[in-house]
C-alpha cells in the first residue's frame, strides 16, 4: 500500500555506536537528518538529507584513526547521493569521497563511490604503520562490490617478529551417524549470496618502504598489482631493495641486490633473491639468500672462491681453518649447520 511520512532525527553517534557489539571501534559526532517518506511498501521514494559533522573514528585493533569526519547525504527518490564525506587521519593526511547508492534491495543496492586519499595514515601498530595516497573506485553493489584503483604506498614501517606465528592446520571434520534430516548435501555449503569483494588494484612505492628487525635493517620500494576476491587474491610484480643491511653470524652484511617476488600463486608465496656482501681483511664473502619464503636456502660464497667451511671460518675468527681453535670449531659446525637450515 502507499505510504506517507516524515522522520527528524538528531543523535549523538557515540549512543548509536554502543548498540553495535564491537570493542575495537570507537565512533563520536553528531547526526542530524530529516527524511520525507511516499511512493508504496514495494518502491518507496524518499527525499530530504542527512549530515554528520565533528565524527571521529578509531579501530584499536588496527591503530586507525579518523578525524574532522564531515558526511553530507541527499536522498532523492531511490537514489542516496554521497555529496560530501571527509576525514583526517588526526594530522595532515586526508580523505575524501563522493558517489551515490540506489536504494533498491532488489538489486542488492547498485552503487558508485570515488575515494582519494592523500598521505593518509591509515595503520598505527606496534608492528607496523602506514601511509597511502591515491584515487579509488568502489563499484557494483553491496553484497558484490568491487574496488580499483591506484595506491602509493609510503613512508611504511615494518617490524619483523622475533619468532613467526605457529601454522594453524585446518583439519576436515566428517560427522558421522547424522539424522537423516541433517544430513545436507555438498553443494549446499557454498552460499553464493556471501559478501565478496573484487579487487584489482596497483600498489606503488619510489621507495619509501622501511622493514627491520631479526639482523634486518632496510628499505624497499614496490611495485605490485593484486587481482580477484579479497579471499583468494593473487599478487604479481615485486619489492625490491634500495638499501639496507643484515646482520648474519655475528657480522654485518650490506644488501647489493634483493628482490622479493610475487607470481600469482593463491596463496601468495613471494619468492627471494637477495645478495648481501661483508669482507674481511682478504675476502670479499657473499651471501646469498633465495627461494619461496617457505623454503628458503642460503648459502655463501666468496671472492676468490673458497671451500664454505673456509669461508666461514675467515669471516667468523679472520683464521684460516686449519688455525682455529676446537671452541671456534664447535662454534664453525653450528653456523654450517645454521646455514644448511638444520640449527
Amino acid at each position: 500500500g502507499p505510504i506517507r511520512g516524515s522522520l527528524t532525527t538528531r543523535a549523538r553517534l557515540e549512543t548509536l555506536a554502543g548498540m553495535i557489539p564491537h570493542e575495537d571501534h570507537r565512533l563520536s559526532g553528531s547526526l542530524t537528518g530529516r527524511l520525507d517518506l511516499s511512493g508504496t511498501v514495494a518502491s518507496p521514494e524518499i527525499k530530504g538529507d542527512v549530515n554528520v559533522a565533528d565524527g571521529s573514528y578509531q579501530n584499536l585493533a588496527q591503530g586507525t584513526v579518523l578525524k574532522a569526519i564531515r558526511l553530507d547525504l541527499e536522498a532523492d527518490g531511490r537514489r542516496l547521493g554521497i555529496q560530501r564525506a571527509s576525514a583526517t587521519d588526526g594530522g595532515r593526511g586526508e580523505i575524501s569521497a563522493a558517489g551515490w547508492i540506489v536504494l533498491d534491495p532488489a538489486q542488492d543496492f547498485p552503487l558508485e563511490v570515488e575515494i582519494s586519499m592523500s598521505e593518509a595514515t591509515l595503520v598505527r601498530r606496534v608492528d607496523a604503520t602506514g601511509t597511502v595516497g591515491g584515487r579509488l573506485k568502489l563499484a557494483g553493489t553491496a553484497k558484490k562490490p568491487s574496488l580499483s584503483g591506484s595506491i602509493e604506498a609510503g613512508p611504511a614501517d615494518i617490524t619483523l617478529p622475533r619468532r613467526m606465528p605457529p601454522s594453524v592446520v585446518d583439519l576436515e571434520v566428517t560427522e558421522i551417524n547424522q539424522p537423516p534430516e541433517r544430513v545436507q548435501p555438498a553443494a549446499a555449503a557454498a552460499d553464493s549470496s556471501t559478501f565478496s569483494l573484487a579487487m584489482d588494484l596497483k600498489v606503488i612505492s619510489p621507495g619509501r618502504i622501511r622493514i627491520q628487525g631479526r639482523g634486518l635493517e632496510s628499505e624497499w620500494k614496490a611495485d605490485l598489482r593484486m587481482i580477484g576476491p579479497s579471499d583468494k587474491l593473487s599478487i604479481t610484480g615485486s619489492l625490491d631493495v634500495v638499501r639496507g643491511t643484515f646482520d648474519f653470524l655475528e657480522k654485518r652484511f650490506t644488501l647489493r641486490e634483493g628482490a622479493i617476488r610475487f607470481y600469482g600463486s593463491v596463496p601468495p608465496s613471494p619468492f627471494m633473491d637477495i645478495t648481501a656482501e661483508a669482507r674481511t681483511k682478504d675476502l670479499l664473502v657473499r651471501l646469498l639468500v633465495t627461494g619461496p619464503v617457505s623454503d628458503l636456502g642460503i648459502r655463501i660464497e666468496s671472492d676468490p672462491p673458497l671451500p664454505q667451511d673456509e669461508v666461514l671460518a675467515r669471516l667468523l675468527f679472520n683464521r684460516n681453518l686449519t688455525d682455529i681453535t676446537p671452541l671456534q670449531a664447535l662454534k664453525l659446525a653450528n653456523a654450517m649447520r645454521a646455514m644448511t637450515g638444520r640449527g
